[in-house]
């Protein structure tokens, strides 16, 4: 007999962990987040290598920081236009507004979540797993850094396929079409403790859910400058789009 695999297990699992009855925290009063859609490309480059503390609401502001250790970035996101199949147009708010997404090692375990998220798509049910990015407000060649926007503390994310057609247009790639597929990874703003210096949350309402996409190819480069340094990035295909998300109730999974 033919053993049952991880992956065919997973949505039955998925579906267990989500079903009615589980204790969730309350939901929480929140407001339409005002954040840009991003689209994420990829990169590589080999600073910073360095330690920072970050506090989320899934650790709950006033305990201590979790420190990750921040290795390389491999995403720089851009803000997007975004047009519905239905012709709805998502217009940018910031052109400034840039994240450049690291990869981050915590130094603890974390818990399974149960997440409900609303956003453009509609609401949505995930599992969160541990913090494996780190988004950092991010200046691009010779415009000024962002003003408000958040750092992000980014779980692995499992969640339903969409697979809707979209039309994204950004300072790289004008009208092309992107195929959104799965959640990849649930954005909480957080708070970064770096040599000594704080930046606080501006906005602990807007959160970021990631998809992966199936878009147009590119090649490029990117000069990018944030708290990290300055780097010069090659920039790949683009293969995720970040959307702006409520976090409505999560709670833990207990086994």
């Amino acid at each position: 007999m033919r053993k049952p695999t991880v992956r065919r297990l997973l949505p039955a699992l998925f579906a267990a962990v989500l079903a009615p009855g589980l204790t969730a925290t309350p939901a929480e009063a929140q407001t339409p987040p005002e954040l840009d859609h991003f689209k994420c490309y990829r990169t590589t480059f080999t600073p910073p290598n360095v330690f920072v503390g970050l506090l989320d609401q899934f650790d709950g502001f006033g305990a201590a920081p979790q420190d990750l250790f921040i290795r390389f970035p491999v995403k720089f996101c851009t803000p997007v236009e975004k047009t519905t199949p239905d012709g709805v147009i998502t217009p940018i708010k910031d052109i400034n507004a840039h994240l450049e997404m690291f990869i981050a090692a915590p130094d603890r375990l974390e818990p399974t979540r149960r997440v409900v998220v609303r956003n453009q798509f509609g609401t949505q049910w995930l599992l969160t797993y541990g913090p494996e990015l780190l988004a950092v407000p991010s200046a691009k060649n010779d415009q000024p850094p962002p003003g408000t926007l958040d750092h992000y503390k980014c779980y692995r994310t499992y969640g339903a396929s969409k697979r809707i057609v979209l039309k994204l247009r950004d300072q790289f790639q004008d009208g092309t079409t992107a195929t959104v597929l799965r959640p990849r990874d649930f954005c909480n703003p957080v708070e970064k403790t770096h040599n000594g210096e704080q930046t606080k949350v501006n906005n602990p309402h807007a959160h970021l859910l990631c998809y992966t996409i199936a878009t147009t190819a590119f090649d490029g480069r990117a000069l990018a400058r944030n708290q990290f340094g300055l780097a010069d990035l090659p920039l790949g295909t683009p293969d995720m789009l970040c959307v702006p998300s409520e976090k409505l109730r999560f709670s833990i999974v207990t086994p």
